[in-house]
């Protein structure tokens, strides 16, 4: 048998779709990680990881989330080590879109918390630009999720959180893009906060200036007008 078959294996088990077949792809994936460790087998590669990531996504299980989690977290652990494990941006994106649906109260907390880590590992690889847009889009969802949270105070935990973006990733420039923006502005919209239209109007400016400035990509259009 070879990498090949294996993750066949683990994509068959996946198909199934309960929690049952989830943990046996995962138990499945730890046996092998410990033969690799013992010399003994070939290395798991980036699709055995997702394979398994995806068998949990699938499932509405209140625990789905944090085994998503559990997994991402083996997988970049492991990527200094073995070069068959690609950029894992991308999936932690997938577990971050995870903890929104969670119904765990603190679902939001929890995926700022995953983004925190990743905000760190993408620092301490200075910040390579294959792995920049797809944090960008980790912010994006965070903020998404706090947003459909409610409450009082979220429409400033947001924005705190949207202007954290360039503070929190010193390597390079990474700037809010026009769902940034959106999510920002229509998280203050509802809010029903006295501050509120000042906010809106703040930042429907500022993304205004940022566009004549010659940022293209933050050309308001009437989505922003009419919030």
């Amino acid at each position: 048998p070879d990498i090949v078959a294996f993750n066949y294996q683990l994509l068959a088990w996946s198909k199934i779709g309960t929690l049952e077949a989830a943990q046996h792809a995962e138990d499945l994936l730890s046996s092998l990680l410990q033969q690799e460790k013992e010399g003994d087998n070939f290395r798991p590669n980036t699709t055995s990881f997702s394979t398994v990531l995806k068998t949990y996504l699938q499932l509405a299980d209140r625990n789905a989330a944090e085994s998503s989690e559990d997994i991402v977290l083996k997988m970049e652990a492991l990527r200094s080590q073995n070069p068959s494990i690609g950029d894992t941006s991308i999936y932690f994106n997938w577990v971050l879109k995870k903890w929104g649906e969670s119904r765990c109260s603190d679902h939001a907390d929890r995926s700022l918390a995953l983004l925190d880590k990743m905000v760190g590992l993408s620092n301490a690889r200075l910040n390579e630009k294959a792995e920049a847009n797809q944090l960008r889009i980790g912010f994006n969802i965070v903020m998404n999720n706090f947003s459909k949270v409610g409450g009082e105070k979220v429409a400033s935990k947001v924005e705190t959180i949207f202007r954290s973006m360039d503070k929190r990733n010193c390597g390079c420039h990474l700037e809010p893009d026009d769902f940034s923006y959106s999510i920002c502005m229509a998280t203050w919209a509802r809010s029903r906060e006295s501050i509120a239209p000042r906010k809106v109007k703040d930042l429907l400016d500022e993304m205004i200036s940022s566009f004549e400035d010659g940022n293209a990509k933050l050309r308001p259009n009437t989505h922003f007008f009419d919030l």
